[in-house]
Formats: C-alpha cells, sequence, structure tokens
C-alpha cells in the first residue's frame, strides 16, 4: 500500500516531498511554510481477533465492536483507508 500511495503522489500531485522515519512512516509536505495543517491517516488494520461472539454496535455517533460474553469493548478490526483518501485529496487541492 505505501509503494501505491508514494507512485499515485508522485504521478498526480505535484510538488510535494515524501520522507519516510525509522519505522516506516510516510511524510508527504507540499509547500514551504512555518507550519502546516496536519492531516493523518493509519494503513495498519488494528485489531488482532474477535472474541467469537463479537458484534459490531452502531449508535448515532459512533460504530464500536463489543462482546456480551466478555462485556468489554473490542476493536473493528478497521483500516483507515478512507482517511488515506480523504488526507490525499487535501494534499492534491491544496494550493500552494
Amino acid at each position: 500500500m505505501k509503494k501505491f500511495i508514494k507512485g499515485y503522489v508522485k504521478k498526480h500531485i505535484p510538488g510535494v516531498t515524501i520522507k519516510n522515519d525509522h519505522v516506516g512512516n510516510l511524510y508527504m509536505i507540499k509547500g514551504n511554510a512555518e507550519t502546516y495543517p496536519c492531516i493523518v491517516a493509519h494503513l495498519d488494520q488494528v485489531q488482532r481477533e474477535h472474541s467469537k461472539d463479537f458484534k459490531a454496535i452502531e449508535t448515532e455517533d459512533i460504530i464500536f465492536g463489543y462482546s456480551p460474553k466478555n462485556r468489554q469493548r473490542e476493536g473493528l478490526g478497521a483500516d483507515d483507508k478512507n482517511g488515506i483518501w480523504i488526507a490525499l485529496n487535501c494534499l492534491e487541492n491544496m494550493n500552494v
């Protein structure tokens, strides 16, 4: 996914500097300024396993995972590809 994102940015969004840190995070900077807006998204999936009775619960405001047997919240196991798409669109539409 990182390779795809880097290639997409290089091909479609001119003027972006791409940097990696020592743990593999990507940083993309467009333009020069003392401060920048910061938009963050993640590539990894955040949940290893669910309980067998896991249910996704949706309220008006949030969606979360829940195990009735364990009586506890659990992660959804969701990734953030929508967040990546939003971040790339913001980067693309930012005029500098």
